[in-house]
């Protein structure tokens, strides 16, 4: 191979290492539905952020109107930190972080956090109303 093809060969590889690191965390970060037609009432909040270090600290403060709620968790060994803030007592039992059924008013916004304070992800969503 001569130089010139190894070298579009390497900058064709870091332009797609570029792009699929930038898609790492593709994907929705922050799920939410409010049940409302349905007898209880119920609020459900999901995030999950992935390529974290695997045992590290992180936190997620979700909020929707005056409503905010906190949760910290370790990243298990994939690297993925996974938040679950629920209404349903079946769901608290399990590990959610407990909310009341009338948390989420419009829209929902996550801000995740490192030990150190700093910023790894944050979203923002417009509830599904069931």
């Amino acid at each position: 191979m001569n130089t010139k093809h190894a070298f579009i060969s390497l900058i064709s590889s870091a332009i797609l290492c570029t792009f699929m690191a930038a898609n790492a965390n593709a994907g929705d970060l922050l799920k939410c539905e409010k049940r409302v037609s349905k007898s209880p009432a119920r609020s459900r909040i999901s995030v999950e952020v992935e390529d974290q270090v695997a045992g590290a600290l992180y936190t997620a403060m979700v909020s929707s109107g005056a409503n905010t709620a906190q949760s910290t968790l370790a990243a298990d060994n994939l690297g993925v930190a996974e938040f679950d803030f629920d209404s349903n007592k079946k769901d608290i039992a399990a590990g959610a972080t407990a909310i009341p059924a009338s948390f989420i008013s419009g829209d929902v916004s996550v801000k995740v956090t490192d030990a150190l304070g700093v910023v790894i992800a944050e979203d923002s969503v417009a509830c599904r109303i069931r």
